[in-house]
């Protein structure tokens, strides 16, 4: 399988790029199996796509129809394109978080970080590695505006309560904003008992 091969062979990936060249992006499209398309390819084409100009549309027509693995490796070796893809990448993340680590990791190491919070309000952390979900609600919590987006997933009664937990001790690096996080509400007293007692140990911490 050549794409499979241009993964591993330099010879192999020129090949490809020729023939992305020769055919054009639509027929390209059209013509290969993108499902089939594997991170280092798909990262290859994209930064060809990118270097061309190519039309947007199909730059984002690549990105969708490949794995969602594919798409993260894709846009993470592509800077220029994360600003025009911010849609794509925003359900990508929600949707695939575990197959977007490299992506997530370069978003929230620079100016991405809001898109990761987006994400992860929009599943409610929901099948994030825990591990991945630790590291982005760390670095959410200390960056101003994004921040809010941790509380909003602390106190969301939806999200599962391992991943409100994580939440609420991301932002102990934050005691100002953990102040808030953890006012009394009326909707506490329905809160599980897991949250309830995390809640009453932090309000103990925002006010030492």
């Amino acid at each position: 399988q050549l794409l499979q091969r241009g993964a591993e062979d330099a010879a192999v990936m020129r090949v490809i790029l020729a023939l992305l060249e020769r055919w054009g992006v639509s027929d390209f499209l059209r013509r290969v199996d993108l499902g089939l398309v594997p991170g280092a390819v798909g990262a290859a084409i994209a930064r060809s796509l990118a270097e061309s100009a190519a039309p947007l549309a199909f730059v984002r027509e690549f990105l969708s129809r490949v794995p969602p693995a594919t798409t993260a490796t894709a846009l993470a070796a592509v800077p220029a394109l994360l600003s025009p893809m911010r849609d794509l990448i925003l359900a990508r993340i929600a949707q695939h978080p575990g197959e977007c680590g490299p992506l997530v990791h370069k978003l929230i190491e620079g100016e991405g970080a809001e898109v990761v919070g987006a994400a992860l309000v929009t599943s409610k952390g929901s099948a994030w590695p825990e591990e991945m979900l630790q590291r982005a609600l760390r670095a959410l919590a200390k960056r101003p505006k994004s921040d809010q987006l941790v509380v909003q997933l602390a106190r969301d009664r939806d999200a599962e309560v391992p991943v409100r937990l994580l939440a609420f001790e991301a932002l102990r690096q934050r005691p100002d904003v953990l102040a808030e996080a953890v006012k009394w509400r009326a909707a506490d007293v329905m809160e599980p008992t897991e949250i309830r007692d995390r809640l009453g140990e932090l309000r103990k911490v925002a006010k030492a």
